[in-house]
């Protein structure tokens, strides 16, 4: 105990007498004194001397700091807590709850032939109840605390955080998401070919959207799986179809502002998609010429060049690419791990 410890054998409350958890001593010594800070007060709380066996603790038929085996520890330590009890007007028949603190199986000395029957580590806390009337804590002289058990709780803790790494690294995006790829790469090419302007206006709004829907949800996904910077990609990708699309039902003239604009944040999209090493490196590759290409288209219509959205060579000639790009972001979509992680995982 403590020596600078507020303590007391036993409490009473009502008709319950507490006692206080008892260690396992020495019972041939017991009129030995108990240590001096135990017959002190100490911030106001005046300790009782009782009769207790505190000399000297037992440990394979010698004097020494602790007993030899868990049997022989909670015989030394029952006197102690009868006598708190007896003193107290009730009897350890009548015990209604008692707790045992078990140290490492080791150090309580665990026989042989005893271990197949023997509690698993990290349990050895053992509760019994009887009757109403006294409640008794012993404590069995615990060295140290249970490192099995602690370890075993980190280990599942980190089995339960591996789980979720691969449960994170191998999800997929929503399946709407690749296929309102595919569905936006085929009718934008569809309405760069179409005969009448109508259809080329149908044509590219349903790819505008189809895009849009695809780069939010593909976002989301890269946020989830701590890519920031792709996942700000397919935002700013966002802004600039968004921009194309309101231009899909003007006539090529009037939408070449809306376009060059469109055409600029597509740019910086796919840099900031491709830079990252989480697409394939073709895709990556596919999506740096595009941006290239977009990104001279726009700098030619900042530059006062009148140029359409199907104007030759540039922008004309960006369209394949960039229909290649996104066709690899949705076979992406089948396997989204960092390339080469999947890479080190095939192998």
């Amino acid at each position: 105990m403590p020596p600078t410890a507020c303590y007391l054998h036993g409490v009473q409350a009502g008709t319950l007498p507490f006692v206080t958890g008892q260690m396992p001593v020495d019972p041939d010594r017991p009129d030995a004194p108990l240590p001096p800070s135990t017959a002190t007060a100490v911030h106001g709380c005046r300790r009782p001397r009782l009769p207790s066996s505190t000399a000297a603790v037992v440990h394979g038929g010698r004097r020494s700091r602790r007993p030899s085996s868990i049997t022989q520890q909670y015989a030394l330590a029952t006197p102690d807590l009868r006598l708190i009890v007896e003193d107290a007007g009730d009897s350890l028949q009548r015990t209604l709850f008692a707790r045992i603190f078990l140290g490492w199986w080791r150090s309580v000395g665990w026989p042989s032939d005893e271990r197949s029957a023997r509690p698993r580590p990290g349990h050895g806390q053992g509760q019994r109840a009887s009757a109403d009337g006294a409640a008794a804590s012993v404590s069995a002289a615990p060295r140290r605390p249970m490192q099995a058990a602690v370890q075993r709780q980190r280990q599942a803790a980190s089995r339960r955080l591996a789980r979720m790494e691969k449960t994170l690294s191998t999800e997929r995006p929503s399946t709407i998401a690749p296929v309102c790829l595919v569905i936006g790469a085929l009718f934008g090419l569809a309405g760069s070919f179409a005969p009448s302007a109508s259809l080329r206006g149908i044509a590219w709004g349903i790819d505008g959207t189809a895009l849009i829907v695809a780069a939010a949800l593909l976002a989301v996904h890269c946020l989830r799986q701590d890519h920031p910077s792709v996942a700000a990609g397919f935002l700013v990708f966002i802004a600039g179809q968004a921009l194309v699309l309101s231009g899909s039902a003007m006539s090529l003239e009037a939408s070449s502002p809306l376009f060059a604009a469109g055409a600029a944040l597509w740019a910086a999209a796919l840099v900031l998609i491709s830079a990252a090493k989480v697409m394939p490196r073709v895709v990556r590759v596919l999506g740096g010429v595009a941006a290239l290409l977009f990104a001279l288209t726009a700098l030619q219509v900042f530059a006062g060049r009148t140029l359409t959205p199907l104007s030759e060579p540039l922008p004309f000639l960006a369209y394949p690419v960039f229909v290649l790009t996104l066709f690899g972001w949705a076979w992406w979509c089948r396997d989204p791990r960092p390339a080469g992680r999947a890479t080190r995982n095939a192998a």
